[in-house]
């Protein structure tokens, strides 16, 4: 296989898993953290994880414009090597018990601008390193592995955070920040193994563009709303993600915690389901190849499964095997979703683009997620987590049932991409024709 003999994408690959892979400790870390600090509060964990995803709703569209003037190399290799040293810092402070919230808060403020910046970057190396008609199976290949990632992470943070208390002789109902602290240190060791892969990755120079950041984001945010194809499946990404990944990720550690009276472990067990279904979807992407035309069916039909797993959470919340099937079904219909839209995002976009629309698409997953996160929390406080996920999940399968009918909808994926002039100008002057 050609795409196994590529250096750089052997280097990127294993560079991408491995930071991911560390980041799982800190996903597991944290919220345990938070809520043993708190006396379980649901709401300040919904805030300190808030304080993580918050900057990607911002940063995300400048980490874009950035990789596409400078280098997405360049920007993720700056990004990870200043995340190290703060991650240093963090299990540092976690270790010797200073951990107010509002310390949390800004170390997540700080963590989650260097993702912004990363993110887009490490998603606009592939098409410049990979052939086209390779990209389908290197983004299966990449994302799936960070699944496996998704799957090892949490099952080894939590078990390792066990074994540590075990062997510390500290009871599951007490604190303990030595196994914490080192969750967060393997996080940064990791990252510094990534690093050290990100140098020998060699791709061509990217040209300096002229223009101000602030230009270049302007333009990636007009690309995708000419796109009248890229505009609609944006449109239903926002939707979608609001009511799915804030509540879910506020919903799981308080199901884990206090419904099921799992430790660390039985935490990180009950989220590597979510990356085992995910992985198995990415290969079922994968396997299909789905064309364009089927895209939006696709998509559709994988939120209307995600949002009946979403309300069934609500109902069987303290039953463990029914809990972990519901999150590996999610998991599939999101690997699935997102091969397959990725593949077609890289495709769509032409290369002057590509950073600042994978911005775009992460921004409209992830951006919304801190107040959706802090509005799950607050409404779990107060009214329960299952009716938060409950009505969300409603809302999903709603929302996904409309687009099935809609034929517009339901052929998102077909819809003409835009057609652009080789100068700087064309896009400016092809607005009329597109809005």
């Amino acid at each position: 296989m050609s795409l196994l003999q590529n250096k750089n994408f052997m280097l990127h690959w294993a560079s991408t898993s491995t930071a991911q892979l560390g980041a799982y400790f800190t996903l597991v870390a944290l919220p345990w953290l938070v809520l043993n600090q708190t006396q379980d509060d649901a709401f300040l964990m919904s805030v300190v994880m808030a304080s993580f995803s918050l900057p990607h709703g911002f940063f995300i569209l400048f980490g874009g414009a950035l990789a596409d003037r400078w280098s997405p190399l360049r920007v993720l290799l700056r990004s990870r090597q200043v995340a190290m040293l703060v991650m240093l810092a963090l299990a540092s402070c976690v270790y010797f018990q200073f951990t107010p919230i509002a310390l949390l808060c800004l170390f997540g403020s700080v963590l989650g601008t260097l993702g912004a910046f990363g993110i887009p970057a490490s998603q606009s190396i592939l098409p410049s390193i990979c052939k086209e008609e390779e990209l389908g199976l290197a983004n299966g290949i990449v994302m799936g592995t960070s699944q496996l990632a998704q799957i090892a992470g949490p099952l080894v943070a939590g078990w390792l955070i066990w074994l540590m208390r075990y062997l510390n002789q500290v009871d599951v109902t007490q604190y303990d920040a030595s196994s914490l602290a080192l969750a967060f240190l393997v996080d940064a060791l990791l990252v510094l193994v990534s690093i050290s892969l990100l140098y020998w990755i060699k791709i061509k120079p990217v040209i300096s563009k002229p223009a101000g950041v602030f230009t270049l984001v302007f333009q990636g945010i007009q690309f995708c709303w000419l796109d009248k194809g890229i505009r609609l499946v944006l449109a239903y990404l926002i939707l979608i993600s609001f009511f799915m990944h804030g509540p879910l990720l506020a919903a799981l550690p308080l199901i884990a915690k206090l419904h099921l009276g799992l430790t660390e472990a039985g935490y990180g067990t009950l989220y590597a389901l979510i990356g085992v279904g995910t992985l198995i979807g990415a290969g079922i992407a994968i396997w299909l190849r789905p064309q364009p035309a089927q895209l939006g069916v696709y998509v559709l039909l994988g939120d209307l499964v995600s949002g009946g797993c979403l309300l069934s959470l609500g109902v069987i919340s303290s039953t463990s095997s029914l809990v972990g099937l519901c999150l590996c079904l999610i998991g599939v219909a999101t690997g699935f979703i997102m091969i397959a839209g990725t593949t077609w995002f890289q495709l769509r976009t032409p290369s002057e683009y590509m950073g600042r629309v994978m911005s775009v698409l992460m921004f409209c997953i992830l951006g919304l997620m801190p107040l959706s996160g802090v509005i799950a929390g607050y409404f779990n406080q107060g009214y329960g987590v299952e009716r938060v996920v409950m009505v969300a999940g409603s809302f999903i399968m709603a929302c996904a049932f409309i687009g099935l009918c809609l034929p517009t909808v339901r052929r998102m994926g077909a819809i003409p991409a835009i057609e652009l002039a080789n100068d700087e100008q064309g896009l400016s002057e092809r607005q009329a024709s597109y809005v």
